[in-house]
C-alpha cells in the first residue's frame, strides 16, 4: 500500500508570480509515490493526475479553516496521518489541535522573519503586529511536529532565533523542475530577445524579485544601478516583479536619472519566467533576507550566472566558484563591482554557468521527492502508511 500525504498548500493560481506553481510541478511528481490529498486554501484548484484535490471555501478565513478541520477529520478516517503545510500559519496551527486523533503536522518555513521583525513598543501598530503575526508564528514552531526548512543552515537559524531543537527540525530543499528551466541556445536567446522587445546589442542584466521591505530593494537598486550604469552605459537592468515597494522604488530610480538602464516589467506569471532567463547575460539578487531563493535555481536551470548576496541559507546552494560572486549583504560597493567584473569577462562567466548546472541537479523535482518520501511521508521508508515518527534530524 503507498504511503498517504496531505498537503495544505496556502495558494494557486496557474498565472500567478508567486512560487507556487513551482509547488504543483513538485506536487504532481510526488503523486506517482504516494497516495496524495492536496488542499488548496486560496485561489484554484490544480490539476494534479492522480490526486485528490479539494479547493477550501473562499468565503473568509473562518470558513477555509472550518474546510480544513473538516478534510482533516475525514482524512485521518481513512488512514491519513501525515500532513503538510506550507508557509501557512493559521492551517498548521489549526491542524496542531488535531494531535489528539494522531494527526502529525509537517510545517514549512524558510525565511528569516524575525530580522525584519519591529522592537517592543507601546504603539497599537506594534502590539497589533506581535499579538496577530509574530506569537501565532512562534506557537506554530512548538505545536507542530515538525519543522521543516531548507538549506542547511536555517536550522541553525531557527534553534538560535526562535529556540527550536534541531532534533525537531526537517531538512528539504526547495526543486526545480527541469523541463520548464532550460538553457536557451543562440536562436532562442535571440527570440526572447525579440519576444520581450529588448534592444539588441544591450547587455541584459535581469532581477526577479518582490519589491518588499524585508529585501530593501531602496538600499540595493538605486546604488546598484547608478555605479554599474555609469562605467557600462550598454546594461539594460530588467526588473521582474511587483510588491508595496514598487511604486516607491521607480520613483526613486526616475528621480535619479536612471531610467535609461531600467526596462520596467512588473509581476510576471512563472510559468512566463523562463524566456526572461533566456534573454538574460546575467542575474543578480541583492537581498537583505531570505531563506532558500528558488530564483537562484531558477537560474542556474537556465545557465545564467548570478551575483547574489550573502543572505540566508544561500551560501549553502552554491559551489565554491559561485561564492565567489556572493557578497555581504551591506556591501552595495562590492556588488556593482562583481556585476562589473561579469559583465567583461565570458569566460568566467561560462564557467559560472556550467558550474551552476551541475549543481542544479541536486535540486531537480525527481530528487527532491525522494528526498520528502524519505524525510518526511515515510521517514526511512520504514513506514507502510506515512505515519511513522521522525526520530533524528537527518541533513543532507
Amino acid at each position: 500500500m503507498r504511503p498517504k500525504l496531505c498537503y495544505v498548500l496556502p495558494m494557486y493560481r496557474r498565472d500567478a508570480d508567486e512560487h507556487f506553481v513551482h509547488t504543483v510541478d513538485f506536487l504532481r511528481r510526488l503523486s506517482q509515490q504516494v497516495q496524495l490529498t492536496v488542499l488548496v486554501e486560496r485561489g484554484e484548484a490544480p490539476v494534479i493526475p492522480g490526486a485528490e484535490v479539494h479547493l477550501l471555501p473562499q468565503g473568509n478565513r473562518a470558513g477555509r479553516i472550518a474546510g480544513l478541520l473538516y478534510h482533516a477529520v475525514r482524512l485521518r478516517w481513512r488512514g491519513y496521518r501525515t500532513f503538510f503545510v506550507r508557509i501557512s500559519v493559521p492551517a498548521a496551527l489549526s491542524l496542531c489541535l488535531l494531535r489528539p486523533l494522531g494527526i502529525l503536522t509537517y510545517y514549512w518555513n524558510s525565511g528569516m522573519a524575525k530580522e525584519v521583525k519591529p522592537a517592543w513598543s507601546c504603539s497599537w501598530p506594534v502590539i497589533k503586529e506581535k499579538l496577530t503575526r509574530e506569537l501565532p508564528f512562534w506557537l506554530t514552531l512548538r505545536m507542530v511536529h515538525r519543522l521543516v526548512t531548507g538549506p542547511e543552515r536555517m536550522v541553525q537559524y531557527y534553534a538560535g532565533a526562535y529556540g527550536v531543537s534541531p532534533d525537531r527540525i526537517v531538512v528539504c530543499y526547495n526543486d526545480i523542475n527541469p523541463d520548464r528551466f532550460t538553457v536557451a541556445s543562440p536562436s532562442q536567446k535571440a527570440l526572447a530577445h525579440r519576444a520581450l522587445g529588448l534592444p539588441a546589442g544591450r547587455k541584459i542584466i535581469l532581477s526577479v524579485h518582490r519589491h518588499s521591505p524585508i529585501r530593501r530593494p531602496l538600499f540595493y537598486y538605486p546604488e546598484i544601478i547608478r555605479a554599474v550604469g555609469e562605467k557600462d552605459p550598454n546594461v539594460l537592468f530588467v526588473l521582474v516583479g511587483g510588491g508595496p515597494q514598487e511604486a516607491e522604488l521607480r520613483a526613486r530610480l526616475k528621480a535619479l536619472g536612471l531610467d535609461p538602464f531600467v526596462r520596467w516589467v512588473g509581476p510576471v506569471p512563472n510559468l512566463w519566467l523562463p524566456q526572461y532567463y533566456h534573454a538574460a547575460d546575467l542575474f543578480i539578487m541583492p537581498s537583505w533576507v531570505e531563506g532558500f531563493p528558488r530564483v537562484l535555481l531558477e537560474a542556474m536551470a537556465t545557465g545564467v550566472p548570478f551575483v547574489t548576496t550573502d543572505a540566508g541559507g544561500v551560501e549553502d546552494i552554491l559551489t565554491p566558484l559561485q561564492r565567489q560572486y556572493m557578497i555581504p549583504r551591506e556591501d552595495r560597493r562590492r556588488f556593482s563591482e562583481a556585476v562589473l567584473t561579469l559583465l567583461g569577462d565570458e569566460k568566467t562567466r561560462q564557467a559560472l554557468a556550467a558550474d551552476g548546472l551541475a549543481r542544479v541537479q541536486r535540486f531537480t523535482t525527481a530528487r527532491v521527492v525522494e528526498m520528502y518520501l524519505d524525510r518526511v511521508v515515510c521517514p526511512g521508508r520504514s513506514c507502510g502508511d506515512g505515519g511513522s515518527e521522525v526520530s533524528s534530524n537527518r541533513t543532507a
